[in-house]
C-alpha cells in the first residue's frame, strides 16, 4: 500500500514530468514568417544590402505570398519594393542618422511583419591631401594644390577647409587662408614668406567627420647671396636680432621727422641737452637692406636733416648694388656709455652696426666731441672694417688685415660702396676709419 505521502509525489512528479520534457522540444511556428539579419551601422553615403528571408513551417506546402519592403516615412510607411522570392536582398544607400525598414509578407489571407530593421549611418571618413613645394625664394609665388574625397569610395567632396602654417621655432599654428574646396580639388598661389610646417584642416559636417592632411615642410630660401666669412676669421661679439623682412624686393627709403616714441628712446642715450643738432635738425631714414644672410630686411639711420635726402640716395643706390649690411638700428638701441658720454658705440661697432648720428665723445679720444654728433656720419659694417684709434684698432684687431668678402670690405677708393658714398658728397676716411664716411 502507498502511503498518503507516497501518493503526493507520485502525483507532483506525473504533473512536472510533461513540463519538462516540453520544454526542450522546439516550438513550430503557428505560420510563416519574415525576418531581417542584424540591424546595419555604416558610414553615411555606403552602398549596401540588407536580406529579408520568409520561413515557412516544416511540413506544410508553401502557399503563394508576397514580400512588400517598406521604409518609415514621416508618420506612416513608404513601399520600396514587391517581391515573390522567399529571399528579398533590398540595397540600401546608408543615410546620417536612422532609418528604419519593415517586411510585410502577404500570403492567402494572412499578413505577417517583420521586426523593424534599423540602418544607422555614421559620419564619413575623409582623404584629404595637400601637395606643394618643399622650398622656394623669399618673394616667390608657389603652387599649391588640395584634394578631398571620402574615403570609401573616393567620392570627390565639397568642404571647407583651412590652411595652417606654423613657423620654425614658434608653438602656435597661424591660418594662411580659408578655403572652400569645390569637387574634391582645390589649387591655390602662395607666397610662402617663412620656413615652417604646413597642414590643412578640413571642417566636419553632419554627414563629415573633420580631417587633417599630412603636414608638409617648407623652406623658405633667401632671394640673394650669403655672405660667406672666412675660416678663421672672427665674428661679431655683440647679437642683435635680425630685423623684419622687407614687403618686397625694393629699397623703398623714407625720410621722416622723428616721432614721439623714437625721440623718447634717443633722449638720455644718443642726445642730450648741449647736443649740436636738436630733433628739429634731424630726420630718420627707413630703407630696405641686403642682409649677410641673403635676405631683405628694413633699417633706419637716424642723420641731419640736410643729409637726410642724401642718405636716402646713398641706401638706395647700395640696395640696387646688393651691398650687403648686417644691421642697420640706432645707436640708442645699444644704450648709454659714460665714458663716451652718449649712445654706446663699443656695443653697436661689437654688434656690427650700420649707424648714424650719435651725440658723443670720439672712440679713443674723449677729449673731442664726434662728427656723429652733428648727424653728418655713417659708419657703415665697422666689424669687417675697424676703426684705427690711438690705442689701435676697434671694435676688433683682426679685420683691418682681411680684404675678402670684398663686397663687405673696404680697402681703397675704388670700391664699390666707398664710389656710391662719394657720388653723393660723403668722404671716407680711408684706412684710419674704415667704416666711416662723412658728409
Amino acid at each position: 500500500m502507498f502511503s498518503r505521502v507516497g501518493m503526493v509525489l507520485v502525483v507532483v512528479v506525473a504533473l512536472l514530468a510533461p513540463v519538462a520534457v516540453q520544454a526542450d522540444e522546439p516550438v513550430e511556428p503557428a505560420g510563416p514568417t519574415v525576418a531581417w539579419g542584424a540591424n546595419i551601422t555604416a558610414e553615411t553615403g555606403v552602398r549596401t544590402s540588407a536580406r529579408a528571408t520568409v520561413t515557412f513551417p516544416s511540413g506544410s506546402e508553401p502557399a503563394p505570398f508576397v514580400v512588400v519592403v517598406e521604409k518609415a516615412s514621416g508618420e506612416g510607411w513608404a513601399e520600396l519594393s514587391r517581391s515573390e522570392s522567399p529571399s528579398v536582398d533590398v540595397p540600401v544607400r546608408v543615410l546620417r542618422g536612422r532609418t528604419q525598414l519593415r517586411a510585410r509578407l502577404l500570403v492567402a489571407d494572412q499578413e505577417v511583419s517583420s521586426d523593424t530593421l534599423t540602418v544607422a549611418g555614421t559620419r564619413a571618413r575623409v582623404g584629404a591631401t595637400l601637395s606643394m613645394p618643399s622650398r622656394a625664394r623669399d618673394y616667390q609665388w608657389i603652387k599649391a594644390s588640395v584634394t578631398v574625397r571620402r574615403r570609401h569610395d573616393k567620392l570627390p567632396l565639397n568642404v571647407v577647409a583651412k590652411l595652417k602654417l606654423r613657423r620654425s621655432g614658434e608653438k602656435a599654428w597661424r591660418t594662411v587662408a580659408s578655403l572652400r574646396v569645390k569637387e574634391g580639388v582645390k589649387r591655390i598661389n602662395l607666397k610662402p614668406r617663412h620656413d615652417g610646417t604646413y597642414k590643412l584642416m578640413t571642417q566636419g559636417t553632419e554627414t563629415l567627420l573633420p580631417t587633417t592632411a599630412t603636414p608638409r615642410a617648407f623652406d623658405n630660401l633667401p632671394p640673394g647671396s650669403r655672405v660667406v666669412i672666412p675660416r678663421g676669421a672672427s665674428r661679431p661679439s655683440v647679437t642683435v636680432p635680425a630685423q623684419p623682412r622687407a614687403a618686397r624686393i625694393a629699397a623703398d627709403a623714407t625720410v621722416s621727422r622723428l616721432s614721439d616714441a623714437v625721440w623718447s628712446s634717443m633722449k638720455g642715450r644718443t642726445w642730450r641737452k648741449g647736443c649740436p643738432v636738436g630733433r628739429g635738425g634731424l630726420r630718420i631714414v627707413r630703407v630696405s637692406y641686403w642682409a649677410f644672410d641673403g635676405y631683405v630686411r628694413r633699417g633706419e639711420i637716424v642723420v641731419r636733416a640736410a643729409s637726410a635726402s642724401r642718405t636716402k640716395k646713398i641706401f638706395t643706390d647700395l640696395f640696387k648694388a646688393k651691398a650687403p649690411v648686417r644691421s642697420m638700428y640706432r645707436v640708442d638701441r645699444f644704450g648709454y656709455s659714460k665714458s663716451l658720454k652718449g649712445g654706446d658705440d663699443h656695443e653697436s661697432m661689437r654688434a656690427d652696426n650700420t649707424s648714424g648720428f650719435n651725440c658723443r665723445k670720439v672712440v679713443g679720444n674723449t677729449r673731442y666731441v664726434s662728427p656723429h654728433s652733428y648727424g653728418t656720419s655713417i659708419d657703415i659694417n665697422p666689424w669687417e672694417n675697424p676703426y684705427r684709434s690711438a690705442s689701435g684698432y676697434t671694435p676688433n684687431k683682426s679685420w683691418h688685415k682681411r680684404s675678402k668678402p670684398a663686397s663687405v670690405t673696404y680697402r681703397g677708393s675704388g670700391d664699390p660702396v666707398v664710389k656710391v658714398f662719394r657720388k653723393h658728397g660723403f668722404r671716407w676716411l680711408g684706412k684710419a676709419d674704415l667704416h666711416h664716411f662723412q658728409d
